[in-house]
């Protein structure tokens, strides 16, 4: 264990509190999140935090979560328990327990668009294998892991977006499957330490969330994983929550050839600080602070300043300045909740400039609009031209070319548009996006649908037939039949 990951383990250590007692993983994925959010709000002995996601489980009830819910249905073999309730192997005893499920997405898509060419095949197809391992030891420690292995062929546009930034979407770096697909692979898990009743120590390859929307401007779980150590502690009677964060990024320029067969590519630390204050149920107030610390130059490793590892938010901005090497950016996370079931949010990020490295984002959330289980949600964001950049190399703010924050990067505009029913486990959903970029000589209006059934509440494994109509260089229109493990949430609406 590294110098910062000592002080952060001493600074969260540093605070006496009680035992609490949920510590399961929250899975980052809107469907868990949705069910969190509506009923934190009716309980009245304890404020929950929703401004950083995963959340915390200890701020939560634990039959608010869908893990420790109870299914009623009735089955009528094994194979349907398993198949609808339960994990696909689970072992439980007193004082520990332990599940896997398989992750999967076998997708079959067939294309529709304006033109033919060789580059766009009539049909595309996804196998996604892979496997989750969680569970729990005592009431102190938890932990999830898993991996995917994925063989994708891929839609037009998103075959444009892994020639122009050399990764997929969401994952990483690719090799080449057949003539136009790609092979890639990830692992993904994260080890919870339970300090006191109100802190937490992580300890992750996985991602975050900053905010309160579809998008987030500041943190989004949208680009690769990334190692990270991470401290949370509550203050106040919960009003009051703070959360550090160190990860290890990278870009993909090479360092100079050395020993090794492939040269390593350059990586920059990177520091994230979260304040979050919720005087009530009515209003989330929050507090950022990103820091890029260059680890390499041109040739060598650059020693990281004394400053790199003290977990306190405002420290870096307040001596590294907006202008140095050492990139900083900062952001306002707001959340206005009037009712159990509607809410309005916002969030502004800072990167250096007024007017020319900013943006801002606005919208609203309504649960059972009119109808019960009736969602609706809409989103406007704008991030202005210098927006993630820097004029140091590999200093911006990405992650293995993908922007930490709106997936367009800076100089863009985009509107979401969301509707979603269920009823029972079948679902319907509808999702529009408009993205008018500066980096981009052609607007997008991408339309997306889905019909489906939910099969297990486990891992959020879903039967779905789908249909996306997109307009941008060209138009696309794609029918789609999937059978996925819908843990993460998937962003390729860009």
């Amino acid at each position: 264990m590294n110098v910062r990951s000592v002080l952060i383990v001493c600074f969260f250590l540093s605070f006496g509190f009680e035992n609490f007692a949920q510590t399961e993983h929250i899975p980052l994925q809107r469907w868990f999140s949705r069910n969190l959010e509506q009923s934190a709000f009716s309980d009245t002995t304890s404020i929950s935090h929703f401004g950083l996601k995963p959340y915390l489980p200890f701020t939560f009830r634990k039959e608010d979560s869908f893990f420790y819910q109870k299914d009623s249905a009735k089955y009528y073999s094994d194979f349907g328990v398993k198949l609808m309730r339960d994990h696909a192997l689970q072992i439980k005893q007193e004082d520990y327990r332990i599940s896997i499920d398989p992750l999967l997405d076998f997708s079959y898509a067939m294309n529709r668009s304006e033109f033919e060419s060789e580059d766009i095949p009539e049909f595309f197809t996804v196998n996604n294998r892979g496997l989750l391992l969680a569970g729990e030891i005592g009431q102190d420690f938890s932990f999830h892991t898993g991996f995917y292995e994925v063989q994708r062929l891929p839609s037009y546009y998103i075959q444009q977006y892994v020639n122009a930034t050399g990764v997929f979407p969401g994952y990483g770096r690719v090799k080449a499957f057949k003539e136009v697909g790609y092979d890639y692979a990830q692992s993904f898990g994260t080890l919870t330490y339970k300090i006191k009743k109100r802190a937490q120590l992580e300890l992750g390859y996985d991602r975050l969330f900053v905010g309160h929307g579809y998008r987030s401007l500041l943190l989004t779980d949208g680009i690769s994983n990334y190692p990270f150590i991470k401290g949370s502690v509550m203050f106040l009677d919960g009003k009051l929550m703070y959360s550090s964060t160190y990860a290890t990024l990278l870009s993909q320029e090479r360092l100079p050839a050395g020993e090794v067969p492939e040269s390593l590519f350059k990586r920059k630390g990177a520091s994230f600080h979260y304040l979050s204050f919720k005087p009530n149920r009515f209003m989330e107030v929050g507090l950022f602070e990103g820091i890029m610390w260059q680890r390499v130059d041109s040739a060598s490793v650059v020693s990281q300043p004394w400053n790199t590892y003290v977990p306190v938010l405002g420290v870096s901005s307040g001596l590294e300045g907006f202008d140095g090497k050492n990139n900083v950016y900062t952001g306002l996370n707001l959340r206005i909740q009037p009712t159990q079931n509607f809410w309005l949010y916002g969030q502004y990020m800072f990167d250096g400039e007024l007017g020319v490295s900013d943006g801002y984002q606005g919208g609203f959330k309504w649960l059972n609009a009119g109808l019960r289980n009736l969602d609706i949600q809409v989103e406007y964001n704008k991030t202005n031209k210098e927006a993630y950049a820097s004029r140091y190399d590999i200093m911006g703010l990405d992650h293995v070319n993908q922007f930490l924050g709106l997936p367009s990067g800076g100089g863009a505009e985009e509107v979401v548009g969301i509707l979603e029913y269920r009823y029972k486990r079948a679902f319907t959903r509808f999702k529009y996006n408009y993205i008018a970029s500066e980096l981009s000589p052609n607007d997008v209006r991408h339309f997306e649908t889905e019909w489906g059934y939910q099969l297990n509440l486990k891992t959020n494994a879903e039967v779905l037939l789908g249909y996306l109509n997109r307009e941008d260089a060209i138009k696309s229109e794609i029918f789609y039949i999937s059978v996925r493990t819908n843990l993460h949430n998937r962003y390729f609406d860009f």
